[in-house]
């Protein structure tokens, strides 16, 4: 089951993903805080399948938005929901 986050940002992530790392090293550039998940770990691509539709990494939440793919796939998308976001 997946659990609801303190902060409006969570990157589901695996080890050796150098997209994920993108994602990540991206966020904290901007100065965002995000929570990550390990979807390597037992149950939680089952969770963000049946969630999200999507098993794949990087996915990143933000707020009521979801994004899946490449760090260049996702970035506008990010960029956007960011713009949108209340601080």
């Amino acid at each position: 089951m997946l659990t609801v986050p303190e902060t409006d940002i969570t990157i589901y992530t695996t080890p050796c993903c150098t997209d994920c790392e993108a994602i990540k090293r991206y966020l904290q550039e901007l100065g965002f805080q995000y929570i990550e998940q390990d979807a390597s770990l037992p149950g939680v691509a089952e969770a963000l399948e049946k969630h999200y539709g999507f098993r794949s990494v990087p996915l990143t939440v933000i707020g009521e938005s979801f994004f899946c793919g490449t760090f260049a796939e996702q970035k506008p998308r990010i960029d956007e929901a960011l713009s949108r976001r209340e601080l």
